[in-house]
């Protein structure tokens, strides 16, 4: 599926607007997070990015959120987006594999980030081997940063996952941040396509219409 994905041809104008403001509109969320969490700068966080594609959260830590020097990883399925990051940034430490069985020593991270991964995956029991995983590779007081779905009425391949979902997967960690963010697709899409985007903070704010969470989660 991903890879499939990856091949597809280049999206259309009202897609490619969708995207890059969405794009914008996410790296402000996280800004807001990041900084709730008390987490800014980074500094020498050893972080590790699980589902990392092209590695946009890997490069902003660098980039805009201070991390440093550090050890820095990303973990992706598809081996042809590995590779690509790997010249594009060959300083990061990157594996082509699944996230339910991570090829990395137990309490490596102060940070692990996660985005879109755990709704597209169906199955439960795949979903809690990855959450031992994280659970695994995060150092006791290390923060698990998490986007995704928490309903989507129209894509039925992309399982929800609200706060209580999350906190099974995870029991007894501490929720430190959470915000309900983002309108539905279908509802942001038309109205970027109607150059309209700037109704989708008011939105945001009335919270009813929002799809998405951004939590940041303490390991005991």
């Amino acid at each position: 599926m991903y890879e499939s994905r990856d091949q597809a041809g280049p999206p259309d104008s009202a897609r490619a607007r969708y995207n890059a403001f969405v794009a914008r509109r996410t790296a402000d969320w996280y800004d807001q997070a990041l900084s709730r969490a008390g987490m800014l700068p980074l500094g020498r966080r050893d972080i590790l990015d699980l589902g990392c594609g092209g590695g946009w959260f890997l490069m902003g830590c660098r980039d805009h959120w201070g991390a440093q020097g550090a050890r820095h990883a990303g973990v992706d399925l598809v081996p042809g987006r590995i590779e690509a990051l790997r010249q594009q940034c060959p300083a990061l430490e990157l594996h082509a594999c699944s996230a339910d069985a991570l090829p990395l020593d137990d309490g490596g991270f102060d940070l692990i980030h996660q985005s879109m991964m755990f709704s597209s995956i169906p199955d439960e029991g795949i979903r809690q081997r990855i959450a031992s995983e994280i659970r695994r590779v995060l150092r006791p007081g290390g923060r698990l940063l998490w986007y995704d779905y928490i309903w989507n009425p129209v894509n039925r391949a992309m399982q929800g996952l609200p706060l209580r979902k999350v906190l099974r997967l995870f029991p007894g960690w501490r929720k430190v941040v959470r915000l309900h963010i983002h309108p539905m697709p279908p509802l942001a899409r038309l109205l970027v396509r109607l150059r309209c985007g700037g109704l989708i903070p008011w939105i945001e704010r009335l919270g009813v219409l929002n799809a998405f969470e951004l939590l940041v989660l303490e390991k005991p």
